[in-house]
């Protein structure tokens, strides 16, 4: 899709492209300044917003667009939030989300998340966090889903 596309598009496929790390930077620079809170919060939470933009969506008016820039690691004095994990023989979870994440070991099989009612694939999952039916924003659930990769790497070593 081209820039003029996303930018002239619904508010949910600019939210949705916001959110995107695969949305180019000048595109993401103008989707900050859009006049939906949502698509400034997705923005905001993007890890490819230029850093100036994130200080500028870290004023915002709207508690949401606030929130998703200063939980955006490349927004200056970021905090990281520490994540509470349950780890036992065959998963490691993640607490204190709108639903637990999960990601399973078993042997001979690949790594596989579930998180609601999703299961299935790392691709998958992505495919979900960046659609557009998302209730929460899409740069929060790629923050879980870092986090629970790097405890899995770490307890189970893959």
């Amino acid at each position: 899709m081209e820039k003029n596309d996303i930018l002239n598009s619904d508010c949910d496929v600019r939210s949705s492209a916001a959110g995107n790390p695969n949305t180019p930077v000048d595109t993401l620079v103008e989707l900050a300044k859009d006049s939906h809170c949502d698509v400034r919060s997705s923005a905001a939470g993007n890890p490819n917003t230029p850093v100036d933009t994130l200080v500028e969506l870290a004023k915002d008016s709207h508690w949401a667009v606030r929130r998703s820039a200063a939980g955006n690691p490349n927004t200056p004095g970021y905090k990281p939030i520490e994540d509470e994990f349950i780890v036992s023989e065959t998963y490691v979870a993640i607490k204190g989300t709108n639903h637990i994440w999960y990601k399973h070991n078993y042997p001979n099989v690949d790594p596989f998340y579930t998180c609601g009612c999703f299961c299935g694939s790392r691709k998958m999952l992505l495919s979900r966090i960046y659609s557009i039916d998302q209730s929460e924003d899409p740069a929060i659930r790629m923050r879980i889903l870092m986090a629970l990769d790097k405890k899995f790497k770490e307890v189970f070593g893959r």
